[in-house]
């Protein structure tokens, strides 16, 4: 499983490769910026020191051997020093710079310099620092490239357990609301016939937020209005029940089904006392761009030692994934009491 901070680690990298992907894909027309920037760079040092006629000769001079040696280096990198044939590198490159090396040597002297003979431009020592330099960019972008993939595989990964989990939630949810509507046929059947009215209306909504990565928050409070009512049907007297909302709710969006799995798991352990001790309140409180909701309920003792719900532990995996840096979750279990809070920032 991810951590928070793995969670967080690929948007970067995935970011910058959506970003980067139209350029990283054509490689010839960074190729030609990349040698045209350092081009331009050589040129502004040299003008500064000679004229700009000149400094163009010197560039020219420079750079004509420099690219086909670069090149070759980078063949017989990939040929042979990538697979361990050390020998034959290290040969190549020594003779890779005598060649160009001395290439850049002749050309700067009959033509840049044939009128002054002092004057002299080290071609192999500045063959050198251009393959220093583009096998230092290569390796730089080699490893952008993969640090890229590997988190767009990582961002992927995580979108497919959150899409998992999500999922999970619609069976849960319904398998639930199934019984309580079969227990409701062996007493009532008009109280289950509103049941069912309702769940329909609640089936309507899962299958419409599923589909969704944000859902309108009011939407979602209707959906837990739609839900308590119908186990306030089911339960009818034997549980004090009372959702409160504060604040207003419209136009804030979030996450689907993050704050009906609580509920769930109230009504699944907060109904269990006898008439006038069982007890689920549910506070929604929304100030600015923090939410917080707070599920209260009554339980029995042996409850704080069952092991957690699945609703729960989906939930609190994604809000994990999906702002690990923006929420804070209290689960206190207690011998007759069951209490969580939940802080979100919109």
């Amino acid at each position: 499983m991810y951590s928070q901070t793995q969670a967080i680690k690929p948007v970067f990298w995935f970011m910058f490769a959506q970003q980067a992907s139209g350029l990283t894909k054509n490689k010839a027309l960074i190729h030609i910026l990349g040698w045209l920037l350092f081009a331009g760079i050589f040129l502004f040092g040299i003008s500064r020191v000679e004229p700009l006629g000149k400094s163009f000769l010197v560039v020219l001079s420079v750079f004509g051997p420099s690219l086909p040696a670069v090149y070759l280096h980078s063949l017989t990198f990939d040929k042979w020093f990538r697979k361990k044939k050390y020998g034959l590198y290290f040969l190549s490159l020594l003779a890779n710079i005598m060649l160009f090396g001395l290439l850049i040597e002749f050309i700067a002297g009959e033509i840049v310099y044939y009128d002054d003979p002092d004057a002299y431009i080290s071609g192999r020592l500045s063959l050198i620092a251009f393959l220093v330099v583009s096998t230092g960019f290569r390796f730089l972008f080699e490893g952008l490239e993969a640090k890229s993939k590997l988190a767009e595989i990582e961002a992927k990964q995580a979108q497919a357990e959150l899409e998992s989990l999500k999922s999970q939630v619609n069976p849960h949810f319904l398998f639930n609301s199934l019984n309580n509507i079969y227990g409701l046929l062996m007493e009532d059947v008009d109280r289950a016939g509103d049941s069912l009215l309702t769940l329909s209306s609640l089936l309507r909504y899962l299958i419409y937020a599923s589909q969704k990565t944000r859902i309108g928050l009011e939407e979602e409070v209707k959906f837990l209005d739609d839900y308590m009512a119908m186990e306030r049907l089911r339960l009818g007297d034997k549980c004090q029940l009372s959702f409160e909302k504060e604040g207003d709710v419209t136009g804030r969006s979030l996450s689907p089904f993050l704050l009906i799995p609580f509920v769930e798991n109230a009504f699944k352990h907060g109904s269990f006392a006898t008439v006038g001790e069982s007890h689920i309140h549910v506070k929604l409180h929304l100030e600015e761009n923090k939410l917080t909701f707070k599920v209260d309920n009554s339980t029995k003792s042996k409850a704080r030692k069952e092991p957690e719900g699945t609703g729960i532990a989906n939930v609190k995996r994604r809000l994990e994934l999906l702002m690990p840096e923006k929420h804070t979750l209290e689960v206190t279990p207690g011998d007759s009491r069951f209490y969580v809070k939940l802080e979100l920032s919109l």
